[in-house]
């Protein structure tokens, strides 16, 4: 760890201990005039504790607002400064939200107390960050060759902080079978190895130039999936150029590596946007309320030239309405009692060049109006969705609507069979809604969590961004998928398994042969 970051952190404790030791203090002595039945007057001594704590935790902030500068100079404590700052908004919203009520006597006295132990609680985690900066002291201070440290994968950082590597990655093996409608036949039974990664990162030069490179290794070429640098010009405004998710919908922008469910749902990933190679801007508004991210890309999918003339261009929004933003689908392994939800909207316009086939379906003419290009399928995509935490509970809903503009493509008498299966509206326009409902819960928290979901959809034909959602037609045109799941999370080490009902079926029309499937899966994941 740099000097930097050894200074700040010093500065952080010797800036906030002191007025979390006033707040340790001051719970016994409470405790202390209960026991002896001191309550006359018990109204004012519990306000006056409300407004020291308020004070209290306005230090606090005050410290953190003079270490931001020092902590951007400090990889290794940029994080933790971070976190520390979001525990203390937390802290000031329930402070405020306790100076509103109108209690009093003991139950105004139990509101301060437990704000004082959530105080504590902060002091100890100042603490151990402390104690783990006195154990790397000594070796970044010695000949500047910089430190070594491990979390999640290992960072090598230079002596004066000013360029890190961090290498990691994980394995997800799997086995998984498919049975009949009827579960008296296997359709699929098989062991593969569902993801294998391998990740770089970093900064350069500055803490606010970051890079990362991330690999596939269980495909022959060990195709690199994303590869970007990241350069961050202000807290509301940074710059990412290269290959990264399309920021489209919520289940999709959830890492592969940190996502709690075995698969993403299936109501909206035929419907969603890839890998793509472009160019996008991204930052926080007002005080971590609001994040934004948007740009423009080839539109084609992961490691390939613009495949026409037209970019797919995105923008998405979303927003902390209670609490502090969080990671939707990711480690809800705990049961904090402090409501956070959140909002989000996405939107995507391309043109699609249309492909030789669609859903199996070949596509006889691809360039019906004859001026020597492609044909393009214009297709508008808006998502919206919802995330809540309380209480160990997440709620996630998310829906997504596509509107595809075919024209005089399906039109074309070379292209009646295409036609019959897009079966687009007289203007030559289909539509799509998709859509679904999550919920997790950590039955043992920090190690056994349960989720489950259900999700309905129209399916999709067309690929975008270079996608191939379907290699033949689908048994009908309507998904409902119903899935349960349960994984026991220890360290680096997770083991799940999950079962799920898909059954397919037509707006309207008799009842399809062969259109449910049941799907189990078991799979393991390891971080290194």
């Amino acid at each position: 760890m740099s000097r930097s970051a050894v200074v700040a952190t010093a500065v952080l404790a010797a800036g906030i201990l002191p007025h979390l030791a006033h707040a340790q203090e001051a719970a016994p002595e409470r405790a202390r005039r209960s026991a002896q039945g001191q309550a006359d007057e018990p109204a004012a001594p519990a306000r006056a504790g409300a407004q020291d704590l308020k004070a209290q935790v306005a230090a606090i902030r005050k410290q953190l607002d003079e270490l931001r500068s020092t902590a951007a100079q400090a990889q290794t404590v940029a994080g933790s400064v971070q976190q520390l700052s979001g525990r203390v908004t937390a802290l000031e919203q329930r402070i405020d939200r306790l100076g509103r009520q109108r209690a009093a006597g003991p139950e105004l006295t139990a509101s301060v107390d437990r704000l004082s132990a959530q105080a504590n609680a902060l002091e100890r985690d100042v603490e151990g960050l402390r104690t783990q900066v006195a154990g790397i002291e000594q070796p970044a201070a010695g000949g500047g060759v910089g430190s070594v440290e491990y979390k999640r994968g290992f960072e090598w950082t230079t002596g004066d902080g000013a360029y890190s590597l961090k290498i990691g990655g994980f394995v997800q093996p799997r086995y998984e079978a498919s049975l009949a409608e009827e579960a008296n036949s296997v359709n699929r039974s098989t062991f593969r190895l569902r993801r294998g990664r391998l990740i770089l990162g970093g900064h350069a030069g500055r803490d606010e130039l970051t890079y990362k490179v991330q690999l596939e290794t269980t495909v022959a070429d060990a195709s690199a999936l994303d590869y970007y640098v990241d350069y961050e010009l202000l807290p509301e405004l940074a710059v990412r150029a290269g290959q990264d998710k399309l920021y489209f919908t919520r289940a999709w922008w959830a890492s592969d590596s940190t996502i709690d469910v075995l698969e993403r749902p299936a109501s909206v990933e035929g419907l969603r946007y890839d890998r793509d190679i472009g160019v996008w801007a991204h930052g926080e508004l007002f005080g971590d309320r609001v994040y934004y991210h948007a740009g423009v890309s080839n539109g084609a999918g992961p490691n390939k030239r613009n495949d026409n003339i037209d970019t797919a261009t995105l923008v998405r929004v979303e927003a902390a309405l209670l609490g502090a933003r969080f990671d939707a689908f990711v480690a809800n392994l705990t049961r904090d009692p402090d409501p956070r939800l959140m909002i989000g909207a996405g939107a995507v316009h391309d043109l699609v060049a249309l492909p030789p086939a669609v859903a199996g379906t070949p596509v006889n003419n691809r360039d019906v109006d004859a001026n020597g290009e492609t044909d393009n399928v214009r297709v508008w995509s808006a998502s919206v969705d919802a995330a809540l935490r309380w209480h160990g509970l997440e709620l996630i809903a998310e829906g997504i609507w596509r509107h595809e503009r075919w024209g005089t493509i399906v039109q074309h008498a070379d292209n009646q069979a295409l036609a019959t299966l897009i079966d687009a509206d007289s203007e030559g326009h289909r539509n799509y809604l998709g859509g679904y409902v999550h919920a997790s819960f950590p039955i043992i928290p920090e190690l056994l969590q349960i989720a489950a979901r259900v999700g309905h959809s129209r399916v999709a034909l067309l690929g975008v961004g270079g996608r191939v959602v379907n290699d033949a037609p689908p048994p009908g045109d309507r998904l409902l998928e119903a899935t349960g799941q349960l994984r026991y999370f220890h360290g680096n080490l997770t083991l799940g398994g999950s079962y799920s009902l898909f059954n397919y079926n037509n707006k309207s029309g008799p009842e399809l042969a062969g259109d449910i499937e049941h799907v189990f899966i078991v799979q393991g994941q390891l971080n290194f």
